[in-house]
């Protein structure tokens, strides 16, 4: 019970001095500190409770200007809170004021050929000025007056007044004296003639010249030259006749004054002492060059141009050689022409002027079944360099060159077939790897497979029309064979044949092309680019040669002429994203196309139509572009 009567008295107790101090705090007096204040607002604040009074907005002065505007630069002005003295400040813009100018200044004067200058400036601010130009002195712009008139003894005197805004500007130009007055009457003596003047300066003369002497009377005043003092004044020189290398030229000049008067003098015939020579183009033996040859006498300059003679041929140091002479032969166009031309000296079949072979000794030799013939099997010696097959043996023709006749004879270099062989069997030449030129016969018909296998050094080929058949495999691996002449007359291009070499060929659309002088496009040899989509294969090629367009991931349409009568081993195989191939004849024609293995190309064949009707059909349209029908 004393605890809790101890409790209500601690509770009561507290409670009073709470309500004392309360009461005690509100009821003293502030003392306020000095006014603080923000952009908007100004207060006080007690130093004792920090209670804040009297917020008010501020209340402001009159603005006053701190620093005045000009018409170029802004100014500053301010206003004070009456309460708390808080300041703010404002921009004035730039004012302008009206001019009020003065009178206008001549500048600079204006003359008959350029303008001039006026200017003022404002009373109020002398910085502000205004020009105007005045133009040049002229009767339209100005008050003209002519003041006085000038005279050949006197200069005159003109004003030009100019006005503006209520000012006059006036310019005096003095005129210059006068020339005197003349006659139009010519006077003369013996130097010349001239005009005199009729005012009072009296023998005054004007357009004094020379008299212009022709055939002894001047041309202007008929004065007469006297015959003793006619001096000749010669004009140009001028050509009668032009020298030539064979016949002399003339050349003729003739008094001014008295075209009776001529002197002339000859030109020698053109030649290299007595003119300057210059060598404009150089002759050949096939074109005649140009030369230029100069003359100078008397200060005039004479020249004449004429063509030099030919060249004499040039000559290979080389020897030519046939069956039976030999020779140097021209190395321009004019082939025919020969140099020491003269029959071979043969000692054991090679001619000691020239080294022509008329044939290679230890060739071995075999009659052949028909036995009215020989064919080649070989040779006892391996160390020849250069082989000459013959035409003929015992009398009777040489028509073949046996299956691996010469295989792997490294030491051959050159081989020479005469007319008469027809047939090269298989392996012939396989392997010989030094061999660089083989000069093959006009009687030649085929080649058999791999029968220059591997001859790497071997650089250009010629065939020559007639030849029918080349085997597979026939030049495969002649890595520098870079040309090849194939005649039109060749029927059928076996697997390989020509692959792995250097071949460039002539080129057309995208393609290379092999074939001779006649029909360069006669085999569609290889793609240029493997990134061509379309395709358009030569108007005159008989052959498109093996694995042309094989595993092609390019290749989207190829147009074929009816030329072609061969479509070579894989040509298209592995075509991914081919799907037209434009065949340029009938149905009836591309079945009479061989086509080798590995081509399954059916399912793409269109046939030309001038108005496709059918499918399976294509034409072009207005573009000449190929279109299927659909």
């Amino acid at each position: 019970m004393m605890n809790f009567k101890f409790k209500r008295k601690y509770f009561i107790s507290f409670n009073l001095i709470f309500l004392i101090l309360l009461m005690g705090c509100s009821s003293h007096k502030h003392t306020l500190k000095d006014y603080e204040y923000d952009d908007h607002l100004h207060w006080r604040e007690c130093e004792v409770c920090h209670e804040k009074e009297e917020f008010f907005y501020h209340t402001y002065s009159p603005w006053t200007i701190v620093i005045a505007p000009t018409e170029t630069e802004d100014g500053l002005r301010k206003q004070v809170c009456n309460a708390c003295g808080f300041e703010r400040t404002e921009v004035v813009l730039p004012v302008a004021h009206t001019h009020q100018y003065g009178e206008w200044k001549i500048v600079e004067a204006p003359t008959k050929t350029s303008f001039g200058k006026i200017a003022r400036a404002c009373e109020l601010d002398p910085s502000h000025k205004e020009e105007a130009d005045l133009p040049a002195l002229n009767i339209f712009s100005y008050h003209y007056m002519l003041i006085s008139e000038a005279t050949c003894s006197y200069s005159g005197l003109e004003r030009y007044d100019y006005y503006k805004d209520g000012e006059i500007f006036s310019f005096e130009v003095n005129l210059p004296i006068k020339d005197h007055p003349y006659s139009e009457k010519w006077f003369s003596n013996s130097l010349g003639h001239y005009h005199l003047s009729t005012c009072e300066h009296i023998g005054v003369e004007s357009d004094f010249e020379p008299h212009s002497f022709l055939n002894g009377y001047c041309l202007v005043c008929d004065f007469e030259e006297p015959v003793e003092t006619h001096e000749h004044s010669f004009g140009e020189w001028k050509l009668v006749e032009e020298p030539t290398l064979t016949s002399e030229g003339q050349v003729i000049r003739t008094c001014l004054t008295n075209n009776e008067h001529t002197e002339s003098f000859i030109l020698p015939t053109l030649n290299q002492n007595d003119y300057k020579f210059q060598e404009l183009s150089a002759s050949t033996c096939e074109i005649q060059g140009n030369a230029s040859y100069t003359y100078e006498k008397d200060g005039a300059t004479f020249t004449f141009e004429a063509s030099l003679p030919y060249a004499e041929h040039p000559f290979a140091e080389r020897w030519t050689n046939d069956n039976i002479n030999h020779w140097h032969a021209a190395l321009c166009s004019h082939n025919t022409e020969k140099k020491d031309q003269e029959q071979h000296q043969f000692d054991k079949g090679k001619c000691v002027i020239c080294g022509f072979i008329d044939y290679t000794e230890n060739l071995i030799y075999e009659l052949n079944e028909d036995e009215s013939s020989y064919s080649i099997v070989g040779i006892h010696s391996l160390t020849e360099t250069q082989i000459v097959i013959p035409s003929r043996y015992l009398n009777l023709p040489i028509t073949k060159i046996k299956e691996s006749a010469f295989r792997n004879s490294t030491a051959i270099e050159y081989v020479k077939i005469w007319d008469g062989v027809v047939e090269i069997e298989d392996y012939a030449f396989a392997n010989c790897i030094n061999l660089s030129e083989i000069i093959f016969p006009n009687t030649l018909k085929s080649i058999g497979s791999n029968s220059f296998a591997n001859c790497s050094k071997l650089t250009d080929v010629i065939l020559y029309e007639g030849f029918e058949s080349l085997e597979t495999y026939a030049f495969y691996g002649c890595q520098n064979l870079k040309t090849i002449s194939i005649p039109s007359s060749i029927n059928y291009i076996g697997n390989r044949a020509l692959s792995d070499t250097a071949l460039m060929g002539t080129q057309y659309e995208a393609g290379c092309y092999l074939g001779n002088e006649d029909n360069p496009y006669l085999i569609f040899y290889k793609p240029l680019d493997l990134g061509v989509q379309d395709y358009i294969v030569h108007d005159n090629t008989v052959f498109i040669y093996d694995y042309v367009f094989s595993q092609n991931h390019s290749i989207v349409s190829i147009i074929i002429p009816k030329s072609v009568q061969f479509i070579g081993k894989n040509s298209f195989s592995s075509c991914e994203v081919l799907q037209y191939i434009y065949y340029m004849g009938t149905e009836e024609d591309y079945q009479r196309i061989k086509v080798d293995t590995g081509n399954t190309i059916e399912e793409y064949i269109l046939y030309y139509s001038d108005n496709p009707s059918l499918k399976g059909e294509w034409g072009f349209d207005e573009n000449h572009i190929p279109y299927p029908y659909e």
